[in-house]
Order: C-alpha cells, then structure tokens, then sequence
C-alpha cells in the first residue's frame, strides 16, 4: 500500500519536476497520427480477455510522399521505471529514426504497476508487435485492391512485416529485450537496440553499482531505496518468487533466442551499466547466439542522458551518436531481409489472404471478366507490376550484420565509430 502511495506521488511530481530538471530545448515533435492498440491483441494465456486493455500509440513517418516501397517498422518503448506514465518523452528519437532509416515508427505505451503489474507489460509488447504486422498485412491487401491511394481515399505509406525492429529505455530496454525473445508469441523481429536496459531483476538494488554523471556530463541515477520500491510494484515477491525467469531478467534468456542484431547502450556512470555489459558479454562468448552483438557506452553519463543534453554539448554529441549508430544497426539488420512488398514470400502468402477473402477475391474474378465489357476500371497499374523496389538496405554503411564487436563510445578524432572490431575509444571532453 505504502509504495503504491509512493508511486502516485511520483506521478504527480514528474510532470512539475522534468521542465525543472531538464535543459532548455527545442519543441518536441509531434507525431503524424496517434491511435490505440487493444491488448492482448489476440486473446492469450497471459490475461483474460476481458481485461483487455487499450495502449496509446503515437506513430511517425517519413516526410514525402509514399510510394510502392514498404517501409520497415520500428517499435518504440520508452522508460518508466514499469510504473511512471512518461510515455511521449522519447518523440525527438521517434522523428529521427522516421526521417533518417526512414521507417514507419510506432511509439506504444504499455501498462504500468501498481495497477498493471507483470507480466502485463510484456503482453502489451506482444501486441503491439501483432498490431504492426496485422496492420502492414491488412494495409498490403487493401493497396493490392486500391494502390497507394487506399480505401480511406489519401495515399498511405506501405507497412513491411518482414522487417520490424525494437527500441527500448531503461525498462522499455528491459521490455524490448524480452519481446525480441518471443518469436513463439509474435513471429520474432530482425533487431533490438536497448539503451541502458535493466537485464538483471534479481539482483538487489543495493547491491549495484551507485554511481554518479561526472561533472559536465548529462543524466543521473536512481537512489536503491527507489528502485526497489519500483522493482517491487512491478513484480511483487508475493506473487513472483523467481525474478531470474528470463521474460522478467533477459539476461538469463538463452543466447540462441535472441534476434538476428542486437545493440546494448549504457551510460558509464548509470548502476544499469554494469548488468547490460554483462548480457553483452554473454552473447559475444555465446556458442548459441550466431548474430551480431554490438555494445557502445557513453563515457561519464548517467542514466536517461540523451533526455537531458544541452545544445552543442559533449552529452548531446554522444546522443547524436548514439542515435545514429541506432539506425546504422536497424538498417544493417533490414539489409538481410527481402522488403516484404517485394519479398517471394509476399506472394506465397496472398495463398493464405486468398482463404480469408475468400469471398472478396471471387468478386474481384467476376469484376475483372466483366472489365473486358469496359464495366469496371483496370486496378492501377502500380499494384499489378510490382516492380522489384530498389532495397532501402542500399543506404547501409555496409556494416557486417554477422560480425561480433563489443567496444565502449565512441568518437574517434574523425567522428567515426567501428563495427568491426572491439575497440576503446575516448568521447569528446566535456
């Protein structure tokens, strides 16, 4: 009762606080559309399904206007401690990742403790990876029907199934861990870049590093007391004796469950720091994981750093950076993957929509022998064609998505990072 107290205390303060605690910087930018995605998606074991629950989403894209390519989708979940409402906070790296990649970015909230304890959170992760993939199959069929110009009436972007990654802070980097595990649950994803991630559940809260930003650097720390409260709310020991299972600590996930690309971001002075270097490692020396693992730290910075940088700051440098090799990573781990308007895969499926529709395709057979009598109009031609799209993959830095590197930050005297090979390299003096 007492730390349910607390956390609404939290709450309240937070939103007075962050403008306090926070530089001044420019104007957060808004999403393109916000809509909200029911959870579970699809009914599951974890909860009834009568308390479904609706999950705000704020979604982002590209600037321009679409075309026949399918733009990847990433995933974003933002931190909370599992039980603060700050949902939005992470809007300039959503913009970015959109305009960069670009990719269709969907920024999801997910359920909070007290009320929503795990593993709620986890099957909101779930579905909000069902969500996209249903939306971008849905969406494929509605463009093969109506082409860009789809059955709303405006052009709209194409979604790819094939090519979904996860991004997640703090305990959203907890969160997106874990869900790049469920490939039984949602059908896995390409990538996952976790920016200082909790991993380690079980471990107590006093008995991790306590640490603080050096001085000119950006970010802070949680005090223990305060993250076993959280920890506490968000997996009562009542309830959960073991916190080692791997869906509430993915260190202790099996290496070989992990997708394709994984990339760990810490902050030296963060107490997470330690616990995501320690799943890093264990990847690298896995015999089990056969993908690339990539780890980079931000030397003197604290928890939550990115959020807090001045302009033209050594922090906001290695927050630009961070943010690029985020993309460079996604991008890399999309090379390998055929764009799904374009994929073979994509047209063996229309087998599987054509049982769905069953009804619809026959009508559209019915419509296209009458369209010789001049009756209907001829589906556009774009949709019919489906040109081989030249890969989004091309603006890749050509970063090997099969080598294995670990290094720390990272800019060297050129502003240049390596993907491959392990390397120490010192960030700007701040």
């Amino acid at each position: 009762m007492l730390d349910a107290i607390i956390i609404k205390a939290l709450r309240a303060i937070l939103p007075l606080a962050t403008p306090v605690i926070t530089p001044k910087q420019s104007p957060a930018p808004k999403p393109n559309v916000t809509t909200y995605i029911p959870s579970p998606f699809v009914p599951g074991e974890i909860t009834r399904k009568e308390q479904r629950r609706r999950l705000k989403a704020d979604i982002y894209w590209p600037p321009g206007q679409p075309d026949h390519v399918a733009l990847p989708i990433i995933i974003n979940l933002h931190g909370s401690g599992f039980c603060l409402h700050t949902h939005g906070h992470d809007s300039r790296f959503c913009a970015y990742a959109a305009r960069t990649l670009p990719a269709i970015v969907i920024d999801v909230d997910y359920s909070h403790a007290p009320e929503h304890p795990w593993p709620a959170a986890v099957e909101d992760v779930d579905s909000a990876v069902q969500f996209a993939k249903h939306f971008a199959r849905e969406n494929r069929k509605q463009r093969r029907r109506h082409g860009a110009v789809g059955a709303t009436g405006f052009k709209e972007w194409a979604w790819d199934s094939n090519r979904i990654a996860l991004v997640g802070f703090s305990s959203g980097g907890n969160l997106a861990l874990i869900a790049s595990t469920r490939t039984e649950v949602h059908g896995g994803v390409q990538a996952v870049v976790a920016f200082y991630p909790s991993t380690n559940l079980d471990e107590d809260p006093y008995a991790k590093p306590q640490l603080s930003p050096v001085k000119g650097a950006a970010g802070g720390t949680l005090p223990p007391w305060l993250r076993k409260i959280l920890y506490r709310c968000y997996v009562p020991i009542e309830q959960v004796k073991d916190r080692k299972q791997p869906f509430i600590s993915p260190f202790f996930a099996d290496p070989d469950t992990f997708p394709s690309s994984v990339t760990i971001i810490t902050a030296e002075q963060d107490s997470l720091a330690r616990e995501g270097r320690k799943l890093a490692d264990k990847l690298d020396s896995s015999s089990t994981f056969k993908g690339s693992i990539v780890h980079w730290e931000a030397r003197g910075q604290g928890h939550n750093w990115d959020k807090m940088t001045k302009a033209n700051s050594g922090p906001e440098k290695l927050k630009d950076e961070a943010y690029a090799l985020t993309v460079r990573r996604v991008r890399a781990a999309f090379a390998a993957v055929a764009i799904g308007y374009d994929d073979p895969r994509d047209r063996l499926d229309e087998a599987d929509e054509d049982e769905v529709d069953h009804d619809d395709e026959e009508q559209e057979q019915e419509q296209e022998q009458e369209g010789e009598g001049g009756n209907v109009s001829q589906r556009p031609s774009n949709v019919g064609s489906r040109r081989t799209a030249s890969r989004l993959a091309a603006l890749s830095d050509g970063a090997d998505s099969r080598s294995r590197s670990s290094f720390n930050t990272a800019t060297t005297a050129g502003g240049r990072d390596s993907l491959s090979r392990p390397a120490t390299l010192k960030s700007p003096k701040l």
